[in-house]
Formats: C-alpha cells, structure tokens, sequence
C-alpha cells in the first residue's frame, strides 16, 4: 500500500489527486499481434501446416486416434486440441462434447500519444461488473500507450462498432488519474470480441480418453499467459 509521494516517485505521471494505490510487482506487458505471428513463424520453420479459415464439421474418436472433419477435408491425427476462441463451443459440439455456450465480450482500447506510463495502471474499485476489471493503463512496447478495454456484452451477430460516445467514456474515466499538460491524443481505437467462459473461468478440459483436449473462455490472461 502507497500514498501520494511514494507513488508519484514510481509513476512520476500521476495526479497530486491521487492519494492512494496497491504497487503489484511482477507484471510485464505483451505485444499480442507480434507473439501471434511470431508464434505461426515459429510453427511454419517446424513442418506445420496450417489451415485458415478452415471449418470443423464433425468428428469420430476411436481408440488411438481421432478423425476430424473440415470444409477442407478429413484428418486423422492422434489428438485434437480446441482453441478455437468465439467459436470453441461449436467446435466443442462437433467433437462430441457440448461444455456450454460462449457468450461475446466487446470492447474498445484506445492507443494514444501525450501520455507516458512506466507502469500498468488502473483504477481501483470494490464494485464492478464480475466480467471484467474494468480496463486500463498499459505502455506498449512502440512508446504510445493504451487506454481500455471497455466492456460490454455483445449480441451473438453483433459487429462492435468504435462509437465516439465509447471512446469518450474511456478518456474520461482515465485523464483523472493524470498529471496532463495538454489534452491525450488519441492515435488509434481498436474494437475487440473476446469469449467469456460459461462457467465465469477459463475451462481447460481432457475428454474422450484424452484424446480431445478443450479450451474455452481463455480471455486475456490466457493470451499474456501463452508463453
């Protein structure tokens, strides 16, 4: 627990407004975009073939294998593993095993310049919704900084759009905490839908004797996670 001087000696940005924080140490920050093709790099030098845009239609498990089908065709293999994100669920039910329906999270982030952090920080609150943390401050690795996500529970068919009354909300909840010398602004505003869990938790599950291993819900703790 810190106050007013000791937090300002860490985060020299903060407000004199702000009177208060809880220091956590052992965070770090992941550039998503770069890991995911980092990772499909890493995967292609080893022989790995992949599929995109390559549907599961249905499956049949047998002793020591699995046969899977796709809108691509048929393959055998000795496990499946399904990660399949929004639509983990239905691939779920094409491999035999219903584990519940996703609901869609949406969310807006902002990226912005004018805004320096050394730190990941947000807000504390002991009331919110139990769906998410309700976003934050987080410094990239390219110098800018992010603002969000903001949350809210998406329509099955709902395309996110980044309303400029979503995006005004996110700065307004956030500039408070700031020491600003002109207004932040904002570079860039991305639009995100993440799968939330059925059950309020990640669900990682073996079934079939194994040979179908299941992942649902994995939100963004399971991305920074990964490695």
């Amino acid at each position: 627990l810190l106050f007013r001087k000791s937090l300002r000696a860490l985060e020299p940005a903060l407000s004199t407004d702000v009177v208060a924080g809880i220091a956590v140490y052992g965070y770090g920050i992941v550039d998503g975009q770069a890991l995911v093709y980092r990772l499909v790099s890493a995967l292609s030098e080893r022989g790995v073939v992949l599929k995109p845009s390559c549907g599961v239609t249905g499956s049949r498990v047998c002793e020591q294998s699995v046969s899977v089908s796709t809108n691509c065709g048929t393959y055998a293999c000795s496990f499946v593993v399904n990660a399949a994100g929004l639509s983990a669920d239905k691939v779920a039910k094409c491999l035999g095993d219903d584990l519940g329906r996703l609901s869609r999270g949406a969310g807006v982030t902002l990226e912005v310049e004018g805004l320096s952090t050394k730190c990941i920080i947000t807000r504390f609150s002991l009331r919110g919704s139990s769906r998410t943390k309700g976003g934050g401050i987080i410094p990239t690795l390219q110098g800018t900084v992010l603002i969000g996500p903001s949350f809210w529970e998406a329509a099955e068919n709902e395309t996110p759009r980044p309303e400029d009354s979503k995006v005004q909300e996110l700065v307004d909840r956030f500039s408070p905490l700031f020491f600003l010398t002109a207004p932040i602004s904002v570079k860039g505003v991305k639009v995100g839908v993440r799968p939330l869990s059925p059950t309020g938790d990640f669900v990682v599950m073996a079934t079939k004797r194994g040979r179908v291993v299941h992942l649902l819900g994995m939100e963004s703790p399971g991305l920074t996670a990964a490695p």
